[in-house]
């Protein structure tokens, strides 16, 4: 595929964490309908249970009604959808706080199967407003890849180390999808056939 310069620039400036920077092997997670809870015992062994077997699921006191959970994580690109505001406020506060940890919010980016060619053409003519489209680039975003607004997630600052960032998307289309993303807050047809990329 011919590579679109309007869809990507250089990467920011080294050290920096800007909006629109792509950075890679991101962990992003997520969780089962039914909430796994580990509980450990006096003895350190870990008990696995299901919320709804428990008769106090997030209802024991000491512990402020906090429960460790199970949750699955894959390693994917990600697009950094905060501020620059945020993460520069932030980032100082860290300087002079730095047992403090804060989370940047990322848009997940997920590999178009070549043979979804439909579904492909669909998401490049934002067609779907709950996804935006990414073409490849280079060597560094070898396969096209879509945005799906309904998986914008927190994740750790520390996680987003320079030799992770790879590209940066071009000013001109983070406007195109934060529009997108208005589209897909303000407006969803009823009658629209729910499609899940995944």
């Amino acid at each position: 595929m011919t590579n679109d310069l309007k869809y990507y620039e250089e990467k920011s400036v080294s050290g920096e964490i800007r909006r629109g920077d792509i950075f890679e092997y991101i962990p992003i997670v997520w969780q089962d309908d039914r909430v796994t809870i580990v509980r450990t015992k006096v003895n350190h062994m870990a008990e696995i249970h299901k919320e709804d077997e428990l008769g106090d699921a997030f209802q024991r006191t000491e512990v402020d009604n906090q429960e460790e959970i199970v949750v699955c994580a894959k390693k994917r690109p990600v697009m950094v959808f905060s501020s620059n505001t945020f993460i520069k406020r932030n980032i100082r506060w860290k300087h002079s706080h730095p047992e403090d940890n804060f989370h940047i919010s990322v848009l997940p980016l997920y590999s178009i199967d070549v043979e979804r060619r439909e579904f492909r053409d669909k998401v490049k003519g934002r067609a779907h407003d709950q996804f935006i489209y990414f073409p490849t680039f280079n060597d560094v975003l070898k396969q096209e890849h879509y945005g799906d607004f309904r998986k914008i997630q927190p994740v750790p600052y520390g996680y987003f180390e320079e030799d992770k960032k790879i590209i940066k998307v071009s000013e001109s289309y983070l406007l195109t999808i934060y529009l997108q993303y208005l589209r897909f807050l303000k407006f969803f047809p009823k009658d629209e056939e729910y499609v899940d990329g995944t």
